[in-house]
């Protein structure tokens, strides 16, 4: 997406009310993390309430109902235990994530990665070591 496409569905940038299905952003001051590279989209992070999670989640399957979701049960060194819900949806330019609990178990989060984001710059890593 170009910029001018994601400020016509999201509004002007930098995206303030953000929110998915009415959930909005845990942080107010970075409600939505948008990567733009050449004009286009290469990225997004959206870090949300876990107790949202379930509205999340149907919000996202309804717009894509291909979306693949498998639970776990993730332990904690200190020994506690937490159900994690990891969904994943790929097509030919890129990946949508969202996760039941991203860095702690109160913060559930929703990625997009394009394919070109992830790819160019292990190109140009791999540029650089062919100049060595």
């Amino acid at each position: 997406m170009t910029k001018a496409e994601v400020e016509a569905a999201v509004g002007k940038l930098p995206a303030k009310n953000f929110a998915i299905a009415g959930v909005k952003s845990k942080y107010s001051f970075n409600p939505v993390t948008l990567n733009f590279r050449a004009g286009k989209l290469d990225s997004l992070f959206f870090a949300f309430d876990a107790k949202s999670f379930p509205d999340v989640l149907e919000a996202v399957k309804e717009e894509y109902p291909a979306l693949s979701c498998a639970e776990s049960t993730v332990s904690h060194p200190m020994g506690t235990s937490f159900k994690q819900v990891g969904c994943t949806l790929k097509d030919k330019t890129g990946t949508l994530r969202l996760m039941r609990v991203d860095n702690d178990v109160n913060t559930s989060a929703l990625t997009l990665q394009s394919n070109r984001g992830v790819k160019e710059p292990d190109n140009k890593q791999k540029d650089k070591k062919k100049g060595s």
